[in-house]
């Protein structure tokens, strides 16, 4: 995690005992899970896949579709 950019909001997560309404305000995260891949902002869990599929630079539209069709 130390090389992963990550905010942490969750009260008992992996930073607990930072200042993290304040990290996660300048962040504007309004709630978690929040992903930010290639500058674009997703809310909600998302599988290793998916993750994997935004990084290399598909959309959720895509993926999802290309999901339904298997």
């Amino acid at each position: 995690m130390k090389e992963f950019p990550y905010v942490e909001c969750f009260p008992d997560g992996w930073k607990r005992g930072k200042d993290q309404d304040r990290a996660c305000q300048e962040a504007d995260i309004q709630g978690y899970p929040t992903w930010v891949i290639n500058g674009k902002k997703l809310e909600g869990g998302k599988d290793l896949e998916t993750l994997r599929e935004l990084v290399r630079g598909r959309d959720l539209a895509e993926i999802r579709a290309a999901q339904a069709a298997q």
